[in-house]
């Protein structure tokens, strides 16, 4: 019976100490999306709650690390390489947490009369299966130099899914896309 007390115990310690550490990964995130939002817009009039729909959707859903490793992720390979990063496409396309993290090049906020995009509101009832596929598009001759940086950073071989390399994170899949189509937008 001793020995199942403390079974329990250390159960019960490990689960207090998941929560922790996520409570710390979702505040960073929270911190670094808020941050950046600041450093980008001058007026968020109308931001503040569309970040915070977003945080809370993807904090809730267990997401929060993922994105932190996107985040370290694209920072590294944008380091390294020097690169452009390609048009949006799936989840990150309109989202505004994304844009903070640099993980996509169009700014979902609108600036005059174009209107707020709706894009990331376009997920029917919040509804989603972990874990969460994110679509990166690189520049065609530096794709696989990414994939490589990305295998280096979570000691991991990327697996490949319809002929696109993804690496795993936690509760989010990145796929490795090449961009074939020419593009301005430097990031």
């Amino acid at each position: 019976i001793s020995y199942q007390i403390k079974n329990m115990k250390k159960k019960k310690e490990l689960a207090r100490k998941s929560k922790l550490e996520y409570r710390t990964v979702s505040e960073s995130l929270t911190f670094n999306v808020e941050k950046n939002a600041n450093i980008l817009y001058q007026d968020k009039i109308g931001l503040t709650a569309r970040i915070e729909y977003e945080l809370d959707w993807i904090i809730s859903g267990g997401m929060a690390k993922g994105f932190m490793q996107m985040k370290q992720m694209m920072e590294t390979i944008k380091h390294k390489l020097v690169i452009k990063i390609g048009p949006d496409h799936g989840f990150c396309e309109g989202s505004e947490v994304a844009y903070c993290l640099g993980l996509t090049p169009t700014d979902p906020f609108p600036t005059g009369d174009e209107g707020f995009s709706n894009e990331f509101y376009q997920v029917p009832g919040l509804e989603f299966k972990l874990p969460l596929n994110v679509s990166i598009h690189f520049e065609a001759e530096k794709r696989n130099q990414a994939v490589t940086i990305a295998e280096e950073m979570f000691n991991t071989k990327a697996m490949m899914r319809m002929g696109q390399p993804v690496i795993i994170l936690d509760n989010v899949i990145v796929e490795f896309h090449r961009d074939l189509k020419p593009h301005n937008q430097a990031h």
